[in-house]
């Protein structure tokens, strides 16, 4: 009885193993075995997998409505099989589809679903961090540069916390990007390097051929071009081992921009005609839109003016298309610097303005601010992880000694957990007066670029106009466009001189600003016959500001009464500032011919003064009808 149950108990484990066995097959590898399996398997979950397999194949090959078709028939048997794991493999290839196709918006919105699906499922550490780099990778791309931090930074977090075997994708790469845009470029480096270190650990060499490559184009940007060339060389070698065509189009477009910097024509349009033909071959949009931007300026440093703007327009089209705002900014500024030196200024200032508005939308102070803000938490977090580990090993350590020597144990780890954790209070503060301190550096160096460069762009090429119309004997023209330059020199002494008051620490008092305002609002009200009056309760007086939130209290005020005595026609104005409960509020209001709010036009700044607004957590409300007068109201958190 006992011998016929045994036998039972190893048929039924057979049974299980050889389960096992049929649903985890090895798949093929191949293309072809992968075309020859699809048409025999039976549609189960290994055939979702293969078919999957097979998409991505025909994505690499370039071969894209063939790959979107077969990864929304996997999808869709996927769900029928309730197999999770082949849901999101199939958004997955989707996405890698659009993203190759040049789509963005598309990609976000399938990579988005994939990491959706990760979550929703609980599916593996590894998916995790492979849909969190893909979001920010499109993400970076589009522009959305904070958004790229925060997730490729979530990516590292769940590779490294979970001592992950291998890296799905490029977070460092994506993470080193941004920095790298934020002129941040040794911290750039930093993570490059690391994304190559970890992926030569790996003998990945798709990942090294990226890395290497990223690395060479920082340089390039540096002015390291030598270097970058060895960096870039290795790429090249790293692409071809493998023949990984769609990042060796990206090597060749980097090679030729240091053999430009290098002033070697023949080398940097022979790499640019072969990254040319491959990018085409694998109808790739945004490298075919490199391509033409890198021909365009070797055309403009051979003084061939004509095919350099044709190509620099194409391209520029190209990454309108694909919705590529970082790309569009690269090539205003491009074509702002060929029309100077074609002697076309009108030209040149309008692509001027092209590339600083792009600018200002990829990197305005907001992002800036969140982005070191993101950065500096996870290093925070870095450090308090390697806190919490030390005290785990010394407690380890602890039970593992014996218990005659229990109480020497006890005393080592208490001084062991004291120096940590004075270590990492000490670490804390410091990280915080940097944090503050960088925050302090990004908010001058940010208002001094949008405050005063855009002035001093709008001198410059203003200058170059009036030498030109005074060259053509037309001298009113050029009395019009030096009265230009005079309003836009006062005006940019203004803003100075408001930058260097706001960052003054011996106006931190409420009363400071108070006399502020009087000096700027006084002179204007009487050149126009206006009754101003100031009305400050006695406890305001005592209330202390941020640096920050008085700068931000100072503009917009300064602005509404800008507003005021240039569209108001009043007789009678009033500023009040008093308390609000906890908070300080300002009211701002006159008798004058008042707008309807949603007619109005960006010329009075009310955009402006919104950002402004919540960018210290104010609230911010303008009621106002034609011929009713207009009331405006800040309430300031304090």
């Amino acid at each position: 009885m006992k011998d016929k149950r045994f036998e039972n108990l190893c048929l039924y484990i057979l049974t299980l193993l050889l389960i096992g066995t049929s649903t985890h097959a090895q798949l093929p590898q191949s293309t072809d075995s992968l075309a020859l399996y699809l048409k025999k398997a039976p549609k189960d979950t290994n055939y979702v997998k293969a078919l999957n397999d097979y998409s991505w194949k025909m994505v690499e090959q370039g071969n894209y409505s063939l790959a979107d078709s077969l990864a929304k028939q996997a999808e869709a048997l996927a769900v029928k099989l309730q197999f999770q794991a082949g849901e999101y493999s199939s958004y997955n290839v989707l996405g890698r589809s659009a993203y190759m196709q040049g789509t963005y918006p598309k990609a976000l919105k399938l990579y988005e679903k994939s990491l959706e699906l990760v979550k929703k499922y609980s599916l593996s550490l590894p998916n995790l961090q492979g849909a969190l780099v893909n979001v920010a990778m499109i993400n970076q791309l589009s522009g959305n540069n904070a958004k790229a931090l925060d997730f490729a930074l979530q990516s590292i977090k769940v590779y490294e916390s979970n001592h992950l075997p291998k890296m799905t994708g490029s977070p460092y790469d994506v993470a080193a990007s941004v920095f790298a845009l934020q002129g941040k470029s040794d911290l750039a480096i930093k993570y490059f390097k690391q994304s190559l270190a970890i992926k030569t650990k790996d003998n990945n060499y798709r990942g090294m051929a990226v890395s290497a490559n990223r690395i060479g184009g920082t340089l390039n940007q540096l002015g390291k071009y030598k270097e970058s060339l060895d960096y870039l060389k290795r790429a090249e070698q790293y692409a071809e081992k493998i023949g990984y065509k769609q990042v060796l189009g990206d090597i060749l477009i980097n090679q030729s921009s240091a053999y430009r910097s290098l002033e070697q024509p023949k080398e940097n349009l022979k790499a640019l005609k072969k990254a040319e033909q491959i990018s085409i071959e694998l109808n790739i949009p945004h490298q075919v839109g490199a391509v033409y931007g890198n021909l365009g300026l070797y055309y403009q440093s051979q003084k061939q003016y004509q095919p350099a703007e044709e190509y620099l327009q194409r391209a520029l089209k190209i990454f309108k298309e694909v919705s590529s705002l970082e790309y569009q900014g690269y090539l205003y500024q491009a074509l702002t610097e060929l029309f100077v030196e074609k002697n076309d200024f009108k030209s040149a200032f309008q692509n001027q303005k092209e590339a600083k508005l792009i600018n200002d939308s990829l990197f305005n102070e907001t992002q800036h601010a969140r982005m070191d803000e993101l950065n500096a938490k996870f290093e925070s977090e870095k450090k308090e992880q390697q806190i919490k580990l030390l005290q785990q090993s010394a407690i380890i350590n602890e039970q593992k000694l014996t218990q005659n020597r229990f109480l020497l144990a006890g005393g080592i780890l208490l001084l062991l957990l004291a120096g940590a954790v004075a270590a990492w209070l000490l670490n804390r503060a410091r990280l915080q007066r940097l944090r503050e301190a960088l925050e302090l550096r990004n908010k001058i160096a940010a208002d001094l670029h949008d405050e005063i460069g855009s002035t001093l762009s709008s001198i410059s090429l203003l200058s170059g106009l009036t030498e030109k119309q005074m060259i053509a004997n037309q001298p009113q023209k050029a009395e019009q466009l030096i009265h230009k330059i005079s309003q836009d020199s006062r005006q940019m002494l203004e803003s100075m001189d408001d930058i260097v008051w706001t960052i003054n620490p011996r106006n931190d008092s409420m009363s400071t600003l108070l006399t502020r305002l009087r000096e700027y609002a006084k002179p204007l009200a009487e050149s126009k016959a206006i009754d101003l009056k100031f009305v400050v309760s006695p406890e305001t007086e005592s209330t202390t500001l941020t640096l920050n939130v008085r700068q931000n209290v100072y503009l917009i005020v300064k602005e509404a009464i800008n507003n005021l005595f240039k569209y108001a026609q009043a007789t009678e104005a009033e500023v009040e500032f008093g308390k609000k409960g906890k908070s300080l509020e300002v009211i701002i209001k006159d008798n004058g011919v008042g707008f309807d709010p949603k007619k109005v036009s960006t010329r009075n700044g009310l955009t402006n003064m919104h950002e402004r607004a919540a960018a210290i957590g104010a609230e911010l409300a303008i009621n106002s009808a034609p011929e009713s007068g207009t009331t405006l109201s800040l309430v300031i958190p304090v």
